[in-house]
């Protein structure tokens, strides 16, 4: 890599707003260490601890929550993360509301973020009600975050670029033909998930060549990409 090349996010932040840990991690992780890598600060901002994502009969919910943290932070140090900030809501209880969309329009601010990573809320079939929330409930955080005439004790910002993940409506791609061993050692992090055992190389690598023969990529990542408009 040039020395260009890894200078070309120097002074920029992206901000991830994700409901789970692994959320980020299997969508944008080959995107988001290669932005590491090319000088971007990056932040993860998880609403949940994925406190109920077990098929365990013998977890609990008090035991999973700070498990699946500490394997957020192990997987975040793989891909290079700058920053993790945990809301610790109820996993699977997420719902839009003023107070949520808030909390965290808060937290742009605070970051002041370039580019911001969240789910796509619009994406068919996919039903888990905390990806639709956070997402919608994001997107609109950029809105308020964004507004001068809403005033706390934070400067206004405004976002740049939003990519959104978990899409059907892709339109953009990421090139992680160099980070995509990052990607898999991130997601293998989440040792509590089991279904990425051994598997998610074949998983994830098919997933990843396929998007990278749309965009001329050996290996890619796909987003929805968009200027926020208001």
């Amino acid at each position: 890599m040039s020395e260009g090349t890894q200078n070309r996010g120097q002074g920029r932040r992206a901000l991830v707003i994700q409901a789970h840990p692994d959320d980020a991690d299997i969508s944008s992780g080959g995107t988001l260490a290669r932005w590491a890598r090319e000088g971007w600060e990056i932040h993860y901002l998880l609403c949940t601890s994925g406190n109920r994502g077990s098929d365990d009969p013998t977890m609990t919910p008090e035991r999973l929550g700070p498990l699946r943290e500490e394997e957020e932070r192990r997987a975040a140090g793989i891909l290079g993360v700058a920053s993790l900030t945990f809301l610790r809501h109820e996993d699977g209880e997420l719902e839009e509301s003023l107070a949520f969309r808030r909390e965290l329009a808060a937290h742009i601010r605070r970051i002041r973020p370039h580019a911001l990573f969240t789910h796509d809320p619009w994406t068919r079939y996919r039903i888990h009600p905390d990806h639709r929330a956070v997402g919608f409930t994001a997107l609109a955080a950029i809105v308020a975050a964004g507004n001068q005439m809403i005033r706390d004790d934070q400067e206004p910002w405004k976002v740049e670029d939003v990519y959104l993940f978990q899409t059907d409506q892709a339109d953009h791609g990421e090139d992680i033909t160099a980070t995509f061993d990052l990607k898999i050692a991130a997601v293998q992090a989440h040792a509590s998930q089991s279904h990425f055992g051994t598997a998610a190389r074949e998983r994830l690598g098919e997933w990843v060549r396929h998007a990278g023969s749309k965009y001329g990529y050996e290996l890619a990542e796909e987003f929805k990409r968009f200027l926020p408009r208001h």
